[in-house]
């Protein structure tokens, strides 16, 4: 905070009294920094944001991580006037800093949904549906404005749900939880399926990620980094994609499979990577992406862009021609979400700045098409439903956002109860499953 006033000369969280700064700082970031002094230049912005983080997985890891990074951005980018940091004046931001970091985190009442360790499941409960009960709205929504109830609520998962996977022909869905026991549901009835089809297929087969092949009948199952194609019937493993993924935190991995089936995509904080899907060659990897460390990833419908959600950076868009990628930039903080519209056209990007953003991807270049409020402190996923028609948001205030993709305007909001993790919409475009901190999974029928 010291340096962010003393880059703009105003408070980051200005309030007359403890209570109300303690208010800002809950409410989220403050102003960019160039947003109130625009002479600030961009590094050391970044700098800046990065420091102030609310996440405290999000900032420098260690005092000395953020000094460097000061030096770095004050030395290559002259200021309007010449400005000179004086060696004591960094160890005074380092140590306010810190102290700053740690008020935050204890201020701050977010659970680890945005940490980057992965917390291990030891066993796990028998998996069930319990009667839906309409959740306790926050507050009456204004006109317009509907509110859902869930049709069902969806119990066995012990830790929080953050990965929902509905088959093509949507009559199955999968769920992953943070300990990456997986499982899955009769998409009809709600109904817990049972795992013990084959003797390779366990009662609790750990995944931390998976996408399903456009038949149903195989899934690419990410685990530890490693890719495995798996018979959804059997439970037997098909074939590895190699090379895995080597960061160490499963929960940061991402693999997706576009829909015409012909590629396999899959990233972490060291890399993007890109697989011919009949063949399991590598077509290309992305090491650059290690700057930005990816955080969510989209296919468009026709397979020929590949949308990633970065923690730090822009957005990133490729083609699977080639690993050199085009830069959606408008996002200031941290990425989660990523999804394309059935059109391909449009996309949708959201994440730590609480905003979630339409973008038009066919125009050059990409343009920002709706901004629009979402969920706080951060919004952990997003999806598109009704063939286009609506924009859905989740995120750990316990709200399911859905606005109308051709206005902008809320079309419902409801406290779904429960900080949601992940969301995930029917081939059907009907129905939405929501992953919660809980363990459970809660269904809804979308206008």
């Amino acid at each position: 905070m010291l340096l962010y006033e003393a880059l703009t000369g105003a408070r980051a969280f200005p309030g007359a009294t403890a209570s109300e700064v303690r208010a800002r700082v809950l409410a989220g970031q403050p102003p960019q920094p160039r947003s109130v002094c625009p002479s600030i230049p961009a590094p050391l912005e970044a700098v800046c944001r990065r420091a102030m983080a609310a996440n405290p997985a999000d900032r420098h890891p260690t005092a000395e991580d953020f000094s460097k990074a000061l030096r770095r951005a004050v030395r290559p980018t002259p200021w309007p006037r010449v400005v000179a940091i004086p060696a004591g004046l960094v160890v005074l931001l380092i140590g306010g800093l810190a102290i700053g970091g740690y008020a935050l985190s204890h201020w701050s009442d977010a659970d680890p949904a945005g940490a980057d360790e992965t917390v291990p499941t030891e066993g796990a409960t028998s998996p069930q549906v319990e009667p839906a009960t309409p959740p306790q709205a926050a507050s009456v929504n204004p006109p317009g404005v509907a509110t859902l109830t869930p049709t069902h609520t969806l119990t066995g998962h012990k830790g929080p749900v953050g990965v929902l996977r509905f088959t093509p022909d949507g009559e199955t869905l999968y769920t992953s939880d943070w300990g990456a026991v997986l499982r899955r549901w009769d998409a009809r009835t709600w109904k817990p399926l049972s795992q013990d089809v084959g003797a390779d297929w366990p009662d609790q087969r750990l995944t931390s990620d998976l996408a399903v092949t456009a038949d149903g009948r195989r899934a690419i199952c990410l685990y530890s980094g490693r890719l495995q194609e798996v018979d959804l019937a059997t439970g037997a493993v098909v074939r590895t994609f190699t090379p895995p993924l080597t960061a160490p935190h499963g929960r940061n991995q991402q693999v997706v499979l576009s829909p015409d089936g012909r590629w396999l995509a899959a990233g972490d904080d060291d890399v993007v990577r890109l697989w011919d899907f009949a063949t399991g060659a590598v077509a290309w990897s992305d090491p650059e992406a290690a700057r930005n460390k990816s955080r969510a990833l989209a296919f468009a419908p026709s397979g020929e862009r590949l949308l990633v959600a970065n923690r730090f950076g822009p957005a990133t868009l490729y083609t699977p021609d080639s690993p050199r990628a085009s830069r959606l930039p408008a996002h200031w903080n941290s990425l989660r979400a990523a999804a394309f519209f059935p059109d391909g056209k449009r996309a949708v990007l959201a994440g730590d700045d609480r905003v979630v953003r339409v973008w038009d991807v066919s125009a050059s270049p990409p343009k920002v098409v709706h901004v629009l409020s979402g969920p706080r402190p951060s919004v952990q996923a997003v999806a598109v439903a009704r063939g286009g028609r609506y924009v859905l948001a989740v995120g750990d205030d316990r709200v399911l956002f859905g606005w109308d993709a051709d206005t902008g305007k809320q079309a419902f909001a409801t406290d779904a109860g429960g900080g949601i993790q992940g969301v995930a919409v029917g081939p059907d475009g009907a129905t939405a499953a929501t992953g919660h901190k809980d363990g459970s999974v809660r269904v809804w029928a979308l206008p």
